[in-house]
């Protein structure tokens, strides 16, 4: 009985989900169909430089989150179509704006374009480097110092590749 009623307990929590998408610390804006876009101030100017290349404004949450380890960001999408995209806290205190804006985009990539994970490398001056911000990890400290100076070719791969 007492395992029936745990069961019942933990699968009342995880159904919850715990998500709040009414109070918050950020930008609100009614996009197309009656979708909101809400993203936190933290991340709000990667959003727009996402939203700038693609030429086109999401119109889910995006927010800063407490993760769970070993993962910086999420996108996760309900099957009423709802999305949310979400980056660690500690990531983002403790990381270059480089390394932020290359998690922002890559989750982004997931939410807004439907991409999955490229882990495909090019040599830029005799350097291995990510092909992709969709790569399934986040870049280092130094891939990021390339992903800022090659910053152009990074966006074009994410918004072109594949017909996109």
């Amino acid at each position: 009985m007492l395992r029936t009623y745990f069961l019942m307990l933990l699968l009342t929590l995880t159904a919850g989900c715990g998500r709040d998408y009414y109070t918050y610390d950020g930008f609100d804006v009614t996009g197309e169909a009656g979708q909101t876009r809400i993203v936190d101030v933290e991340l709000e100017a990667y959003v727009q430089k996402f939203e700038s290349e693609w030429g086109q404004r999401i119109s889910f949450r995006v927010k800063v989150s407490d993760i769970p380890e070993g993962k910086v960001g999420m996108c996760t999408t309900w099957t009423n179509g709802d999305k949310l995209a979400e980056v660690d806290r500690v990531y983002v205190d403790l990381s270059t704006p480089n390394q932020v804006e290359q998690v922002v985009m890559h989750e982004l990539g997931h939410c807004a374009l439907g991409r999955g994970h490229d882990n495909g490398t090019w040599t830029f001056s005799g350097l291995i480097l990510p092909d992709s911000v969709m790569r399934s990890y986040a870049f280092t400290v130094s891939e990021s110092n390339y992903y800022g100076s090659e910053h152009s070719r990074y966006m074009d791969e994410l918004f072109h590749r594949n017909g996109l």
